[in-house]
């Protein structure tokens, strides 16, 4: 906040300036001249921390090891095994391998013989003991802790075969197909049988029947039958556990269900998933979005086993990017859909699942409800979910989705990115859909394409309620790993290379490499009388545990020269050190036996620049371009006295 005092003295009328607190973020909505002193006009490579203070950000690392023959990772994962050993799991963008390193990425070595398409982003989701990765372009990957398999299609059953018991030959007709169902789908029909008989089929029972049978399918969990009187126009009859059934008569047919169109025993080909409802969403590559089963059936994305899919709005302007478990209006947890449109701000659904019972056979039904004024996203990875909402990135701006206060079975979906509308707006639009979004100790990341394709990080602060415009650092993903020592890194995907790299708030630079650092205030008024000058005789920077080398500046507008630099400063200052021994100390001797160095820094150091110079607005500066930086802008203020000055002849005319 702007604290301006003008106290009368010894004849004189003195002026101070006081900028303490900086909570506001960043703004590029406003212009110079119209920013609070409490927002920065620039914070690049900088962090709010303590009570809305600007310290540079965090530093990066390379992570590990770098993978043999990966010149970029198409993603990562970590998988949790039955004895807590955490794995860290990556696609090779280069050869399509899958890697596994067990020991924080000292090492790798390959999963299987697996080979995804190289250039697509995996997604990677573990319920219980089961870690599935997809990319939208081959088959599901299941990883159990031991291998890796990828879900082929499964044959139709072959040499479908009738025996009559107490049954003839005769005038009515009846036809069967069979199908194999493994735990994520259905295989296509088998070749049809017609059976004429003596007796309708009304007419049968236990001593006059059919026995079907048919040769097993590897890897089948069981068989669907269908029926019909009429060639081609087969439904539902009944589910077998083996490869025979018998058909007395008594099972009632399902008319809604009919004999698949296609097979989908690798399972849909699925991008980004999540686990809502214990159960498996995804975003299919055709555009549905896909639910598995519960219990034992979890991925179990058949509808034979509480599973299913749905099109929100097929051959429509929407398309579905993400799906999330949120919550609706009155707090109950759902499966809600972001999507996309050719505008860039798609929509919000969420998704209820009703059982339906048709005869003997149950069903799960799909409820989708649109969110009125919801906003989607852009990509199955601009979607960030924290505790209380989450923030969608759309080529419109960040938006976040959550319950409205005070009214019931109402959520929102509101613009937080106005401050820095004109910066988001200004990203490159055809890589939109690339952004990388992650939620972590209180702060939004988002990764988005200032020039290149995801070269730029923005941060909303949740713990303020603003947004951080820009940190030099980007990222292709972002994702969690707890370490064998206990610690839980913020790891990320680089847009290339074959190493992860940590973001780390104790690190102060990046990979060795200076962070170039810069905190520039607003134009700030120096009276709250527009036609007053002031002499600005000193600006002091109160800069906590500064280390390495620092600049700081101050413009304003002068009454003849316009905007300029008024003064400007470098200080160093390195951390102290203080050997001391740690041997016996008495009135006798003094070992020489040394511990390490023990380094301080001041929690609190002030410097003074001198101006003495009359402006009319006044602009402060804090930068950094060497290796090793670390400040924290504590408070500035200027000092200074009313001028007597005349009003500028150029605001005459």
């Amino acid at each position: 906040m702007l604290d301006i005092r003008v106290p009368k003295l010894s004849g004189k009328r003195t002026v101070q300036i006081t900028l303490n607190e900086f909570k506001a973020g960043t703004n590029t909505l406003i212009d110079d001249a119209r920013l609070e002193p409490n927002m920065a006009k620039e914070s690049i490579n900088m962090v709010l921390v303590q009570d809305g203070r600007w310290k540079p950000r965090w530093g990066t690392k390379t992570y590990g090891v770098a993978i043999t023959g990966e010149s970029v990772l198409d993603g990562v994962g970590e998988f949790i095994a039955s004895d807590g050993t955490r794995e860290v799991i990556a696609v090779g963008g280069t050869t399509g391998k899958i890697w596994k390193s067990v020991n924080d990425c000292a090492s790798w070595a390959q999963l299987g013989s697996v080979v995804f398409t190289p250039g697509h982003q995996t997604y990677f989701l573990q319920i219980k003991s089961s870690f599935y990765i997809t990319n939208g372009v081959d088959d599901l990957v299941l990883y159990n802790g031991t291998t890796a398999t990828q879900y082929a299609e499964l044959d139709a059953p072959e040499n479908l075969a009738g025996a009559l018991t107490g049954l003839g030959a005769g005038d009515y007709h009846y036809f069967y197909k069979v199908t194999a169902l493994n735990n994520v789908g259905e295989t296509i029909a088998s070749t049809e049988l017609d059976k004429a008989v003596s007796k309708k089929r009304d007419d049968w029972d236990s001593s006059n029947y059919i026995t079907l049978s048919w040769d097993a399918v590897a890897t089948a969990t069981k068989y669907q039958v269908y029926i019909s009187e009429n060639t081609g126009q087969e439904v539902l009859l009944a589910s077998a556990n083996a490869v025979s059934y018998v058909d007395d008569g008594t099972a009632v047919p399902n008319p809604y269900v009919e004999t698949p169109l296609a097979g989908t025993t690798t399972a849909p080909l699925l991008e980004q998933m999540c686990n809502s409802g214990n159960r498996i969403w995804s975003i299919g590559s055709n555009g549905a979005v896909y639910f598995g089963g519960t219990g034992q059936y979890t991925t179990y994305f058949n509808e034979f086993f509480g599973g299913g899919y749905i099109y929100l709005e097929k051959g429509g302007r929407e398309t579905p990017k993400a799906v999330k478990h949120f919550r609706t209006g009155s707090g109950v947890g759902i499966a809600t859909v972001f999507t996309s449109d050719p505008a860039g701000r798609g929509s919000v659904w969420q998704i209820s699942l009703d059982a339906v019972t048709v005869g003997a056979t149950s069903f799960v039904v799909p409820v989708p409800t649109k969110v009125i004024n919801g906003i989607g996203t852009v990509g199955g990875l601009a979607v960030s979910d924290s505790e209380n909402d989450i923030l969608t990135a759309s080529k419109i701006g960040i938006h976040s989705l959550k319950i409205k206060p005070q009214l019931y079975n109402v959520i929102s979906s509101d613009e937080l990115s106005i401050p820095i509308r004109p910066s988001y707006q200004s990203l490159v639009g055809s890589l939109f859909d690339t952004i990388s979004s992650y939620y972590y100790k209180n702060k939004h990341f988002f990764s988005v394409p200032r020039s290149t394709r995801n070269d730029t990080t923005m941060i909303y602060d949740t713990e303020r309620n603003c947004f951080i415009w820009y940190w030099d650092i980007g990222a292709k993903q972002f994702l969690t790993h707890t370490d064998s020592s206990e610690v839980t890194r913020l790891l990320t995907v680089p847009v290339s290379g074959g190493a992860l790299v940590e973001w780390n708030e104790n690190f102060t630079n990046d990979d060795g490499e200076a962070i170039t650092t810069s905190y520039q205030s607003g134009l700030i008024p120096v009276s709250d009388d527009k036609k007053s000058f002031v002499k600005i005789k000193n600006v002091i920077f109160e800069i906590g545990r500064p280390k390495g080398t620092i600049t700081l500046e101050v413009s304003g507008l002068q009454k003849k020269r316009g905007f300029t630099l008024l003064a400007s400063r470098t200080i160093t200052n390195n951390l102290s050190s203080v050997d001391i021994t740690d041997a016996l100390l008495d009135d006798i001797w003094l070992d020489d036996t040394l511990t390490v160095p023990v380094s301080y820094s001041q929690a609190s150091s002030k410097k003074l620049l001198k101006v003495n110079k009359v402006v009319d607005k006044i602009q402060f500066k804090v930068s950094s371009t060497s290796s090793d930086t670390d400040y924290t802008v504590l408070l500035i203020q200027a000092n200074g006295v009313l001028s007597s000055t005349s009003i500028p002849v150029d605001w005459k005319n």
